[in-house]
């Protein structure tokens, strides 16, 4: 696990220092102001935070396997349900797929049914006025026009 972690820490390093570099090839700054690179940027720089952050607290971690047979199940019902949730798309659509597969995933982690059923609620609700509303990025409907 700690090989695992410091692996993933590098790479986001990588990866961050790739953001910061394009967003400012981009422009950090247009005629005074926020060019099209200043997102970029910060975002680049703050996944490097984390990065260091994984870095940093995988030095206190164990050299155990990755592929424990706990974490091999927990792999294979998250697939499972990223599956389940792209087949319910096509019939619920992917509005109502996303908040099941957000409580099903509670659910699985030993959340309780009130949890679940508070979680489920939540993210159906919270994507619809973020995406739908605000940011007006229509879910696509599934087969029964939901």
């Amino acid at each position: 696990m700690k090989r695992a972690n410091q692996i993933a820490a590098v790479l986001i390093l990588l990866l961050s220092l790739y953001i910061c570099i394009t967003g400012i090839g981009l422009g950090y700054l247009d005629r005074n102001v926020p060019g099209p690179g200043f997102t970029p940027f910060w975002i680049g720089l703050l996944l490097g935070v984390f990065g260091l952050g994984v870095l940093w607290e995988s030095r206190n971690l164990t050299g155990e396997s990755l592929f424990t047979p706990r974490v091999l199940k927990v792999w294979l019902v998250l697939t499972l349900l990223g599956m389940a949730t792209i087949a319910a798309s096509y019939v619920l659509g992917l509005l109502i797929s996303l908040a099941l597969l957000a409580g099903c995933t509670i659910r699985y982690l030993g959340g309780t049914w009130k949890q679940t059923a508070i979680t489920t609620i939540a993210v159906g609700i919270s994507f619809y006025f973020l995406f739908v509303k605000f940011l007006m990025v229509w879910f696509p409907k599934g087969f029964l026009g939901i």
